[in-house]
């Protein structure tokens, strides 16, 4: 009697026993990685579905379109992008060989399924990122036009300015990319734009540093006063002679004297 007993228990702990070991390797059912159920598949198995469901999308990178119709792409390679796939999957196998043989046994034989989930981690080399951003920066910018004054001895006038263009939020750009990359759920298809860049020196502003201008026609022995670029007087002058010329070129006043001696 008491070999037929031994022999009645051991045949439900040898079933829970090589059902623990049939399970050894594979990860418990119910196992959830990055929301991709995994749960009773072997290691390699678990890895390459989440490779396909969490790692091709994000292999696909991101594009990114301006406003003025420049179209970029920057790839999960370029952007430095890492997962921890092996990793987690790892540790998920070791939640699952946790507790005794028994408790393993039962659950294989039954499909009880545990709670387990866990997130992918995906790592983003932010300096690729902005060195991707920069580069689009420097594609759609366009250097403002300033003014510029122009005189001859009949004429003043101030070119036009106008304004330039450049990437508006460059890091709020590289903060969603970085973000897109980090979850295959994101869009794959970001929008950036540009804004305008005012000129420093504009025709208001060259005219109130420069008000007043003077030419002096030595062959004409005329003098002409523009203000603001009109002309407002002419009068007759006398210029240097042939061995004391009046010097040619662009000067600046640097002192007035009314009435001189």
């Amino acid at each position: 009697m008491v070999v037929v007993l031994l022999a009645v228990l051991a045949a439900p702990i040898g079933v829970l026993y090589w059902a623990a070991q049939d399970g050894t390797g594979r990860l418990p059912e119910g196992t959830r990685i990055g929301g991709v159920d995994v749960g009773g598949l072997d290691r390699a198995t678990a890895i390459d579905r989440l490779r396909s469901q969490i790692g091709a999308p994000l292999d696909q990178g991101v594009k990114v379109e301006v406003d003025d119709g420049t179209r970029k792409r920057i790839g999960a390679s370029g952007a430095g992008v890492e997962l921890n796939l092996e990793d987690v999957v790892d540790d998920a196998v070791a939640f699952g060989a946790r507790g005794n043989f028994l408790l393993r046994g039962w659950r294989e034989l039954t499909g009880a399924e545990v709670a387990s989930k866990a997130p992918v981690r995906v790592e983003v080399d932010k300096d690729q990122v902005r060195r991707f951003v920069d580069r689009i920066a420097a594609e759609v910018e366009v250097a403002p036009k300033e003014a510029e004054l122009a005189i001859t001895l009949e004429s003043v006038a101030v070119s036009d300015s106008s304004p330039g263009t450049e990437l508006a939020d460059p890091a709020g750009l590289t903060a969603d990319i970085v973000r897109a990359l980090r979850s295959p759920d994101s869009s794959r298809e970001l929008t950036a734009s540009t804004e305008s860049v005012e000129p420093t020196v504009t025709q208001d502003s060259l005219f109130d540093a420069n008000p007043t201008t003077v030419t002096v026609s030595r062959d004409g022995t005329t003098v002409r006063v523009f203000d603001r670029g009109e002309l407002t007087t002419t009068y007759g002058v006398a210029v240097g002679s042939a061995e004391y010329p009046t010097p040619v070129g662009t000067y600046t006043v640097q002192t007035l004297q009314v009435n001189p001696a």
